[in-house]
Order: structure tokens, then sequence, then C-alpha cells
């Protein structure tokens, strides 16, 4: 019977030193980098965040001024003529076309073309019907370059000379605005009616929507209505402290009424309690209509004898500021207090 043979020790050893010196496959799938990986997957990252940037939300200062610019509502540019006719002769029309482009000039919303944009337009056509005519004087101002036309034609009415005047937007071939001044005498009114007439097609107010000061004439009939107001409030005031008061005075009689001559009353201890309490709280509203009356009584008389006057006042006329009412509870009782500033 043969035995096998075993390896003998230093085969073995030998063998497990090839197996180590030959490339193991299974440590090359992907796990370990050298420094050229490293370095190129690094910078592949930064290039990739770098257009990210590039691609983001980022707005130069020209960006900007062009949607400062868009969103800026555009000046209208105006051709302003005054119309020719035979009640609008050159020397008058040139007086008027005067006034109005430098009442014009001096608006600045609205850019200023002069008559010469657009008249001949007007004449090459039937004058007299196109100014009227929106589809005509919408091709008018086309062919001019104009986004509107303030116009003004003079006419003899019954009551004299009429200026009529039109606001016209050329784009929706539509009049904006239209005012008539009538009962004119000759040019020189006509030329005084050219800027009040502007004003309403142009809606341009005069001061300011805020009144900063109060005339006499609002401010006496103001103070007159709250004197008179604060007068009947005295009196009704007057007419519940009374009716209150006698109500209190009746009711302490009662309870004086109701003792017996030993002394005693004839109901319980918490009856008498209730009563006394009705009683002071018939007293406490007496005396609070009281107070009432008597400060509405000086609210009355205040108005009734100070002259209202203006934002300037003088030492014959002062204007009341501030007034006020609150009500006032002491340990004496109720009641109520009246201040104002001149």
């Amino acid at each position: 019977m043969s035995k096998a043979r075993t390896p003998s020790g230093s085969f073995i050893s030998c063998l497990m030193a090839l197996l180590l010196t030959v490339p193991n496959p299974a440590f090359a799938q992907g796990f370990e980098f050298g420094e050229d990986d490293t370095a190129t997957k690094t910078d592949t990252k930064s290039k990739s965040n770098d257009d990210d940037d590039d691609g983001g939300l980022e707005f130069t200062s020209d960006d900007l001024s062009e949607e400062d610019t868009k969103v800026e509502e555009k000046i209208p540019q105006v051709a302003v003529v005054s119309i020719p006719s035979d009640d609008n002769d050159p020397e008058r029309r040139a007086e008027i076309q005067a006034k109005m482009l430098e009442f014009a000039k001096s608006v600045p919303k609205i850019l200023v073309a002069g008559p010469e944009t657009v008249l001949p337009g007007l004449q090459g056509r039937d004058l007299a019907s196109c100014v009227t005519d929106p589809i005509c004087l919408g091709s008018v101002g086309d062919e001019a370059q104009v986004d509107r036309i303030l116009l003004t034609r003079v006419k003899s009415g019954p009551d004299g000379l009429q200026l009529d005047t039109d606001y016209f937007e050329v784009q929706d071939r539509l009049f904006i605005r239209y005012d008539s001044k009538k009962g004119l005498s000759g040019t020189s009114d006509l030329v005084e009616a050219v800027v009040p007439s502007m004003k309403i097609v142009l809606d341009i107010r005069d001061g300011s929507s805020k009144q900063t000061y109060v005339g006499k004439e609002d401010s006496s009939m103001v103070q007159s209505i709250v004197a008179y107001g604060a007068a009947g409030l005295a009196a009704a005031c007057l007419g519940a402290g009374i009716y209150y008061g006698m109500d209190a005075s009746s009711q302490v009689d009662d309870f004086e009424a109701a003792k017996r001559a030993d002394g005693t009353y004839p109901f319980t201890q918490k009856k008498a309690q209730d009563m006394i309490r009705d009683a002071e709280s018939s007293a406490t509203t007496a005396n609070v209509f009281y107070g009432l009356t008597a400060a509405l009584t000086v609210t009355s008389v205040v108005f009734f004898l100070i002259k209202g006057g203006s934002d300037v006042s003088n030492d014959q006329e002062r204007t009341i500021n501030d007034f006020h009412i609150s009500p006032v509870i002491t340990e004496a009782g109720a009641g109520v207090g009246a201040g104002f500033t001149f």
C-alpha cells in the first residue's frame, strides 16, 4: 500500500509567494485611485460648479438698466396744432398757436411736436371733417409718427366765438378728452381761454388735492353746526339728569316713608340695601347727565363765541383745535371733563 505524497513546507511557501506577486483583478475594480485620477475628478467637479454658476440668475448693470427702461412709462409725443378756418384767420391762429406751444412745453408728462408735423397731412385731406373723424385723424398721426394730437378749433356760435379743444390718441383712434369755451368776444378772449382748456384735456389740476387750510365760510358753518348740536345734546342730557334725579329722590322718600314710629322698617335688611343701591344708582346716573350738560353747554358757548379763522390767525380770530370730552370718575362721584386748545 503506497502513501500519497504531501507537499512539503518549502513548496507551499513558494506557491504563496508566487500568488502574491501576480496582480489580482479584484483589487483593480475602481476602488483605488492615484493622484492623477483624483485631480481629474476634482477639476471636473469644479468646472461643473463653475458652469452651474454661469447659468444662474446673475445680472449685469446693463441688464438692470434695460429692465428699468422697460418699466418706465413711455412719455407720449404730442402734436400741438391750432386748426385754420374762416373764424381762425392767420393772425389769430398765430397767437393761439404760440400760446398752445408755450403752455404745452411747460407740461412735463408730454413731448411737444409743432403743428408742422400734422398740419400738412390735414390740409391734404378734407380739413373740416378730418379733425372730427377718428379714422382720418389717426392716419394723419401715423404719418407724422406722433402718439397724440392736441388741437384747437375756433368757430362762431350764437353767443359769440367758441374755442373747442380735443385730445386725440392716435393708436387707439380715440378722443381722450374734449373741452369747449363759449361766449368769447375776440382774439384776446380766445388766447386767454387756451390754457384753462388745455389743462382740462391734459387732466392737469391746479394746487394740491389735499386742502391745507380751512376758509372762513367753511369754518363758520362747521362751528355753527357743532354749537347748535352741542346745545341740543346739552338740553337732552339735562332732561335725562332731571329724570334720574327725581327718580332717586322718589326712592329715598319712599324708603323714609316706610319708617315706623319705633324707628324700624317693615322689610328685611337685604331689601333695604337693594332699595338704597337703586337710589344711589339713579343719583349717580343723574350726576353723569348733569356733568354732560355742563360740558356740552360750555362747548356750545365756546363755538358760538369764538370765530373760526384760516390757517393763519390774528388777535381777533382764533381757531379751536383738539377739542375733546372724556369721562371723569373720582371718589366723590362720576362726571365728564372737556378740553380744547387754540
